[in-house]
């Protein structure tokens, strides 16, 4: 089954070890699933993107987006 994430970080916190830490995470506990992850309120930075090569990388499917009917597209819900 497909995974859709709705994320508030109005803060922009997460940086790129952050991010290759979440990439590493979702690959490895959800290797056969898409994920789409939804930023609430601003757009995907380079640590976001990074997150996307690192869980790439390692075989999973992960994209974030700026709103639910682009990440629900995606994953084909």
């Amino acid at each position: 089954k497909p995974i859709l994430v709705l994320c508030g970080d109005p803060q922009r916190e997460m940086n790129l070890q952050d991010a290759y830490r979440i990439g590493v995470d979702v690959a490895t506990r959800f290797p056969l699933q898409a994920v789409a992850i939804v930023l609430l309120g601003r757009r995907a930075s380079e640590a976001e993107h990074f997150t996307e090569i690192v869980a790439a990388n390692r075989g999973a499917r992960v994209r974030y987006f700026e709103d639910a009917g682009s990440a629900r597209s995606w994953l084909g819900t």
